[in-house]
């Protein structure tokens, strides 16, 4: 028998490259679940607000799945048993635009082909505000269709306030 023994965290120049085990995987729910669960320097992991925030106020955590920027809906979609490894930058220099600290990439396995649906739900009784999404995604082969629905309230008390949408296409 030969037995492969290997660290789960590689040192790079510019940060970390991590594998996360099998318990890990097996035992988060989401993207957010498997960030908290994997050793991200500096870096806190709130599960139930669904954010990720870089300690000491440095600049903004840029998330990216395959190499593209992910939304909180993507993350929360994400199935943790697909993750090959996650690519920690912490001096992501200009590649990766202004105001940027640091870079998760998380890499993923590709099926060929399938699909993914889900809601989530966050409303607070005492605060009287709420976040909701509805997510779909589609992929076949190399190509992939995906459609989210966010909906957020606040109370104010009988104040009026301007709002606003955003449809963003990738």
């Amino acid at each position: 028998e030969v037995t492969v023994v290997a660290s789960r965290v590689v040192n790079k120049a510019d940060g970390q490259l991590i594998f996360p085990s099998e318990a890990q995987k097996k035992r988060a729910t989401n993207g957010f679940s498997l960030l908290a669960k994997l050793p991200l320097p500096n870096i806190r992991v709130d599960e139930v607000a669904r954010s990720i925030t870089l300690l000491g106020n440095q600049g903004e955590v840029q998330i990216r799945i395959n190499g593209v920027r992910a939304s909180r809906e993507e993350l929360i979609a994400l199935e943790p048993e697909q993750v090959k490894s996650v690519d920690f930058v912490n001096n992501p220099g200009v590649r990766y635009g202004e105001g940027i600290a640091c870079v998760i990439d998380v890499k993923l396995k590709r099926v060929d082909a399938g699909y993914l649906w889900g809601v989530d739900a966050s409303n607070s009784l005492t605060a009287c505000n709420g976040r909701n999404a509805a997510f779909f995604k589609y992929n076949e082969k190399k190509s992939e269709f995906g459609v989210s629905y966010n909906q957020s309230y606040r109370d104010f008390r009988g104040k009026r306030v301007k709002t606003s949408s955003n449809y963003v296409f990738n």
